[in-house]
């Protein structure tokens, strides 16, 4: 843990990757890359393959049905026959519907998610075969385990940094065009928890004004020396509608409670890589230059992509997923991936911190498509870092990734990792979208890409394999 007055280095990331040359030639959620480069398994129904059992969560299986099956939680039967002579034969112990809130929902693509079950089985069952015997079915549109997603934490020396990095992407020249504070852009941080409270975050907080019962504009007021939820909007009720009880800047999936700080350990800095306020005297500053971030604590939880489908129907404009696994492709996190596109929200995510080429070693949810995925650079020239992924089609930007200074459990810290050039990607696609607010996910996507600078020069050794480059700031932003 850091001390306010010690300053720990550490480096974290999450892991994402995409196909750099489809954002140029396919508008729309599926991309005109090179089939030969996908990687995507042509039947992903039978991705359930090349899982290890230490990649998985024990015993649980995602089911989603083609068309809505009325399924009885207390019989654990439902209206199929075929279905019920399957279910007979499993020790099932629990059905869960993690979507049922989004019936009645006006969100794209939300009667998709309504139809994908938890089933909860006890571990000693075969569960391949029985993920084969689902998948098999008629009603069944794909079975497959529920993956564990996690940042990838390498611990480090501490370590003193210049803060150079936001000068080396041209962040202040931006600035002179546009900062965050003169739109609403949200940016959600869907990670470990995040201290909303942090004295360089609060700030930028969003607040749901669904939640805001008592009318007076906000959900949380200083009270007693310190920042805390608004007693007027604490009701008990779910005022929004959307399944959880007085959500008043956010969730926790991890504890299922409306307090979203969770482990905050690595949700802090990546929310402070993003929305650390600017001009306030204290702290650091951020490329967005205080655009509101939305915290959601889902990593470590069940299901992190549960995270994501909330941001997405809170209305968040960018997804930060600074977090990810390897191993295989899953139908059910891409299903949700591109309900985050289809609605309007622009996922970006981390490439990775194991120095391998995710050309070949995908890792999700980098590799999904219409994610915008990041690699790291050095501080203040434009090397790849030496933990960085990377790859001609999988890591489609890079930017500084080392010795980033951030808000931390404490108070701050300088720290390493793609899991802090992914939020700052995602922060200058706020910035973007506050300059031009009627881009859609594939213009911000675009002008990121078709304004960053080539690094080849600074790695002859990776030449080629590099995306676009280095983002920079001022160029994303110019309207010249």
């Amino acid at each position: 843990m850091l001390q306010s007055e010690a300053f720990v280095r550490r480096i974290g990331s999450g892991i994402i990757i995409m196909f750099f040359m489809s954002f140029l030639f396919y508008p729309t959620v599926i991309f005109a890359a090179d089939q030969n480069k996908i990687t995507h398994p042509a039947n992903p129904a039978q991705s359930f393959k090349n899982w290890t059992p230490d990649q998985v969560h024990p015993g649980i299986i995602v089911v989603k049905f083609k068309q809505a099956v009325n399924l009885n939680k207390e019989t654990l039967t439902t209206d199929n026959p075929s279905l019920n002579d399957i279910i007979s034969t499993l020790s099932l112990e629990k059905i869960r519907q993690p979507y049922v809130y989004l019936e009645k929902s006006d969100m794209e693509g939300s009667e998709e998610l309504f139809r994908i079950y938890h089933f909860k089985l006890s571990e000693e069952q075969d569960i391949k075969g029985i993920i084969s015997q689902l998948s098999q079915d008629p009603m069944v549109e794909y079975a497959e385990p529920l993956y564990i997603h996690k940042p990838d934490v390498i611990p480090n020396d501490p370590q003193w940094g210049e803060n150079g990095d936001l000068v080396h992407i041209d962040a202040p020249s931006a600035w002179d065009i546009v900062i965050g504070d003169t739109g609403d852009v949200v940016v959600a941080v869907v990670d470990n928890g995040t201290i909303w409270n942090h004295e360089d975050l609060v700030d930028n907080l969003w607040q749901n004004p669904g939640e805001d019962f008592d009318g007076d504009g906000h959900t949380i007021e200083y009270i007693s020396g310190s920042w805390q939820f608004d007693p007027g909007d604490l009701n008990g009720l779910d005022d929004d509608g959307n399944g959880k009880i007085d959500d008043v800047v956010g969730w926790n999936f991890i504890g299922g409670s409306n307090d979203p700080t969770g482990t905050a350990d690595h949700g802090t800095p990546v929310a402070g890589t993003i929305a650390a306020v600017n001009d306030n005297g204290i702290g650091g500053a951020s490329v967005s230059w205080n655009c509101t971030f939305m915290p959601v604590a889902s990593l470590g939880s069940t299901d992190t992509y549960e995270g994501i489908v909330y941001a997405v129907s809170k209305g968040a404009d960018v997804i930060n997923c600074s977090w990810g696994r390897g191993g295989s492709f899953s139908a059910y996190e891409q299903n949700i991936i591109y309900l985050a596109y289809n609605n309007g929200s622009l996922v970006v995510a981390s490439a990775g911190n194991d120095g391998v080429n995710n050309d070949a070693e995908p890792h999700y949810p980098s590799s999904y498509r219409t994610v915008l995925s990041s690699g790291a650079t050095n501080k203040a020239d434009d090397m790849k870092a030496s933990f960085s992924n990377y790859g001609q089609y999988s890591v489609h930007v890079y930017a500084p990734g080392v010795s980033i200074y951030v808000p931390y459990p404490g108070g701050y810290a300088w720290i390493d990792g793609t899991s802090f050039s992914s939020p700052m990607v995602a922060g200058l696609a706020g910035l973007v979208k506050t300059k031009f607010p009627s881009m859609t996910n594939d213009d911000i996507r675009n002008r990121i890409l078709l304004t960053s600078n080539n690094i080849d020069y600074a790695n002859p050794q990776f030449a080629g394999k590099l995306g676009a480059g280095r983002i920079n700031a001022f160029q994303a932003v110019d309207p010249d």
